[in-house]
């Protein structure tokens, strides 16, 4: 039987994990900086185009044998200095494990890892589905789906811990209001946001009351418990699923999948936007079903940001069969945007960045018309156009670093994913 797919998926809940920010002590940013939308990642604030499919979709298929050679779905991307990884699951037709794959160095190919080692446990002995990692928390924490048994029903969350030999599960929990109940068939499929001003984390996921499915919220409070409302947040007829969101620090935009019982059974990418978080409007279609490899159905959107391109990566399936696609988009971005760091208590500084065609990231000390550019020699890094620079700051003790971001023709921009004191 296929993995849970659009109806009567079950439970997912989130984690507890302290914020990892990106952000040294006494640092600030200007208006034209974005922390929030890809975070801990720092680019320039931005609007995001009309996506389009990759005309060599799929872009990710089943191998030619092995634990993963009839399905692979659900795709998660995580993006380092050195790596781009596609997180996912597959199956050979039985059950379903989580696999991960490394773009290659011209960005053109999957290059697969493996399967992941995850020790098996009460709730997660047969199906394990949907990966995904917490924003700021690096990638020793994973969450997932899991299942006991071949069947739509029973699906649980959990957090996954890595270990130096494997991955070790443990059940994640909401606290749900005694009056709620539109979700008390199952939860599965979230996104976790978090929100640097408020130090908070937020969880989306998908709820299940039957056979209808809904958007719910929970938020992360001081005591790491996760709390979600008596009603869902987001909700169409006749069902949304799947939700991945957004913040770029004034509205959230959240991408997900409408059910579509026009033509059988199908489904849809969809986004919506919030000024809130919690009340949503402006809903319009992303991405269909067009193409004879993706049938019917598209699910589980997850948006990234790389290599000059914003990347909406998602799975279909044609017959019993899932492939992963690709849809890009290019942007609109600030032409400038600055990050102030103030020296003090360190003798290095170590910056790992993006650069590609059409942006620059430049060096300078003090802000101002009194500003000095500061003269650095970048080092070439393991991924295509990403940098590591290193700053001897002591010369500059109790000063300002201004490191500017710069977008040449307001079409991409430099992204800032690591800055170390040391």
């Amino acid at each position: 039987m296929k993995k849970i797919y659009l109806c009567l998926l079950f439970l997912f809940i989130p984690l507890i994990i302290a914020a990892q920010a990106l952000l040294p002590e006494q640092t600030r940013v200007s208006e034209g900086i974005d922390y929030n939308s890809f975070y801990p990642h720092i680019l320039l604030r931005h609007e995001v185009g009309t996506f389009f499919k990759l005309p060599k979709n799929p872009v990710f298929r089943p191998a030619r044998q092995g634990w993963d050679s009839r399905d692979v779905a659900d795709p998660f991307i995580t993006v380092s200095p050195d790596t781009v990884t596609l997180w996912y699951d597959g199956s050979s037709g039985g059950s379903y494990h989580i696999g991960r794959a490394v773009l290659d160095k011209d960005g053109w190919y999957w290059q697969r890892s493996g399967r992941e080692e995850i020790t098996p446990t009460t709730g997660y002995t047969y199906h394990l589905i949907a990966p995904a990692f917490i924003p700021g928390a690096g990638q020793a924490m994973l969450l997932l789906n899991g299942n006991d048994s071949d069947s739509e029903l029973g699906y649980r969350l959990g957090l996954a811990r890595k270990t130096e030999r494997s991955w070790h599960i443990k059940d994640l929990e909401l606290s749900i209001p005694q009056s709620g109940n539109w979700d008390n068939s199952g939860r599965a499929y979230a996104t976790v946001l978090y929100l640097p001003e408020k130090r908070q984390r937020v969880l989306y996921y998908s709820g299940f009351s039957g056979l209808m499915s809904s958007i719910g919220r929970a938020e992360q409070n001081a005591k790491g418990t996760w709390r979600t409302g008596n009603k869902p947040v987001y909700n169409a007829l006749p069902g949304v699923i799947a939700p991945h969101v957004i913040y770029n620090g004034r509205n959230f935009t959240m991408y997900y999948v409408r059910l579509n019982l026009n033509s059988g059974f199908g489904s849809h990418i969809e986004k919506a936007v919030s000024d809130d978080g919690i009340n949503w409007h402006f809903r319009d279609v992303v991405l269909k079903p067009e193409k004879r490899w993706e049938g019917r159905r598209l699910m589980r959107p997850h948006l990234s940001y790389y290599e000059g391109s914003f990347h909406l990566f998602y799975c279909a399936q044609r017959g019993s069969n899932w492939r992963i696609g690709e849809a890009r988009a290019g942007g609109l971005f600030r032409a400038r945007g600055s990050v102030f760091i103030k020296i003090e208590n360190t003798r290095r500084l170590i910056i790992d960045y993006e650069q590609t065609p059409g942006t620059a990231l430049e060096l300078w000390l003090n802000g101002g018309e009194n500003r000095k550019k500061i003269s650095t020699q970048k080092q070439a890094r393991r991924r295509a156009d990403v940098w590591r620079v290193e700053i001897d700051t002591t010369p500059y003790s109790g000063k300002t670093l201004e490191v500017e971001l710069i977008s040449e023709k307001g079409t991409a921009s430099p992204v800032i994913y690591r800055i170390e004191r040391h």
